[in-house]
């Protein structure tokens, strides 16, 4: 049985740092882009390996040990975190997202696309393929 609704929640948030605040963040960070990558249904991306992960509450917590910012994802983007491989097309990703919270295929499409145009943003996965 899927987990109905929890994919039209807010999927990311940008936290603050872990440090003492005397580093200056990363260029790409104060300007809020990195670079221009186009990504679609048949993008492959794969975490950065400079990225650890837990669950912590709840929620998916990212450390981008580099810039020192973490970030949050809701069930649904820890779902698509979860599928992150560099391995399989965000489509594919889609299809399991669909299943498990029982929306439509665009609605899951768009979700993954969403939330990987964002870690894309902020360097937390990069492309293998597109």
């Amino acid at each position: 049985m899927g987990e109905p609704g929890a994919a039209r929640l807010p999927l990311f948030y940008r936290r603050g740092s872990w440090d003492d605040g005397t580093r200056e963040p990363p260029s790409f960070l104060q300007k809020g882009e990195r670079g221009n990558v186009n990504i679609g249904p048949h993008t492959v991306i794969k975490r950065s390996s400079n990225v650890p992960w837990r669950t912590i509450e709840g929620k998916g917590i990212l450390v981008d040990l580099d810039s020192g910012y973490y970030f949050s994802l809701n069930r649904t983007g820890q779902a698509i975190w979860g599928e992150i491989d560099g391995g399989k097309p965000l489509s594919e990703i889609a299809e399991k997202i669909e299943d498990r919270f029982e929306v439509d295929g665009e609605t899951a499409l768009r979700d993954c696309l969403e939330l990987a145009e964002k870690l894309l943003e902020q360097g937390l996965v990069v492309t293998v393929s597109s």
